[in-house]
């Protein structure tokens, strides 16, 4: 059979018969079960709680304003301070030291802590409860200088909130910026993992069908390019199909327990992900179908497969580097090189780092590369195939194939 035809039927099949799988089935329940705890059993089961919680012992005289203060700093740095009064000294430092208050503030100016803690003041550098006390009793006296200086408290605010300098850049803001950048972070993780996961399922597949001579039936009708292209473009479309469904079902989660908002993301991001996501896998799920097809047993595949894992997991650290630094020439070259493209190249469109004509030019080169590969492997994979047994040298599986191709060519 000749022409695309071949290569759908072997397509379908594989659809077929690995989405009716026990292992792919229960794989998939299985992570989405992962992706579900995940996101919402911490956000059921963790409280709710929306910042820290500061216990603060008080001790003589402390004002209602002194509170309203501490309160609204509190508000401002997403915490809250719930306040125990305290008759003497002896009861509150008992409770400091049995851990049933952080800290005790004693006629609001001794700040008593069980250990020895940083300064009190805010702007010098306390953390924490030390720091939303030490602001706040900051702030009151600040109060009363201005207030004894004539000097309105609007106007020492306005003096202490206002930004002296303005700001100019050369680069117009890009508002979505931020928000690319960190989707295109959880994409990359996405496209790590699937097309090594789902190259790996193809490379298993391949010795599954010689271990049980299913190969032999079907390379009686098919040739060897079609066959492993079938697989290919079958095992795709399974793999996007299960990764589509975590995706969609992790994002209603996360709507669902108001963990997130829904992200305001590019949609030439969002393409730039899919596209790089199905050339990086039909690259290295190529390769995986070629040294497949040179072992014989699934106690193998290891082996033949570290060396592509080894070069996809340079490639993903790879575009941390380019996270960093996009305009980097470690960006640029990682570009045009296609193990590394399909990670490489998301980051940068995500951050504006790559012109239009990079971007074709890396395409261009990684469609060429993989029809190359395509050659390549097609010619390993027809000369070892059939061969059942002790694993098949590259070298062996080549001439095997050239040998095929004249006996073809002479008939």
């Amino acid at each position: 059979m000749k022409g695309l035809r071949p290569v759908w039927m072997v397509a379908r099949r594989e659809l077929k018969e690995r989405a009716k799988s026990r292992t792919y089935r229960i794989t998939t329940v299985i992570l989405l079960l992962i992706v579900l705890g995940g996101i919402v059993i911490p956000q059921t089961f963790g409280g709710g709680d929306d910042g820290t919680t500061y216990d603060l012992g008080l001790v003589g005289e402390n004002s209602e304003e002194l509170l309203r203060t501490l309160e609204v700093l509190a508000d401002t740095s997403d915490a809250r301070v719930e306040t125990r009064v305290f008759d003497d000294i002896a009861g509150a430092e008992s409770a400091l030291v049995a851990g049933e208050v952080d800290a005790v503030l004693v006629d609001g100016g001794e700040y008593v802590t069980k250990e020895p803690a940083g300064s009190s003041f805010f702007v010098t550098g306390g953390t924490g409860l030390s720091a939303l006390v030490g602001g706040t009793v900051q702030t009151l006296r600040l109060q009363d200088v201005a207030a004894s200086a004539g000097v309105s408290v609007d106007e020492i605010a306005g003096l202490l909130t206002e930004n002296p300098l303005a700001f100019r850049s050369l680069e117009p803001l890009d508002p979505n910026r931020e928000t690319n950048t960190t989707v295109s972070f959880f994409g990359l993780l996405l496209l790590y993992v699937g097309i090594l996961s789902y190259g790996a399922w193809t490379l298993n597949g391949v010795i599954e069908e010689k271990t049980n001579r299913v190969v032999e039936v079907l390379m009686s009708a098919l040739r060897p390019h079609q066959l492993m292209a079938g697989k290919v473009i079958g095992i795709g479309l399974l793999g996007i199909a299960q990764l589509l469904l975590i995706v969609i079902t992790a994002a209603a989660a996360a709507l669902a327990v108001d963990l997130v908002d829904i992200p305001d993301v590019s949609a030439g991001l969002i393409g730039s992900l899919l596209l790089w996501f199905v050339l990086g896998f039909s690259f290295f799920s190529v390769a995986y179908a070629a040294v497949g097809a040179l072992v014989s047993r699934v106690e193998e595949a290891q082996s033949v497969a570290t060396p592509l894992t080894m070069v996809g997991v340079a490639g993903y650290l790879a575009a941390f580097a380019v996270l960093e630094n996009p305009d980097g020439v470690v960006a640029r070259i990682t570009t045009f090189l296609p193990p590394t493209a399909p990670f490489v190249v998301p980051i940068r469109h995500a951050q504006d780092a790559i012109s239009g004509w990079e971007s074709a030019l890396a395409v261009v080169i990684m469609v060429a590369a993989t029809y190359g590969l395509i050659r390549l492997a097609g010619r390993v994979y027809s000369g070892a195939i059939l061969s059942v047994g002790a694993r098949v040298k590259l070298r062996d599986a080549w001439q095997s194939a050239e040998l095929e191709e004249s006996r073809r060519l002479t008939r």
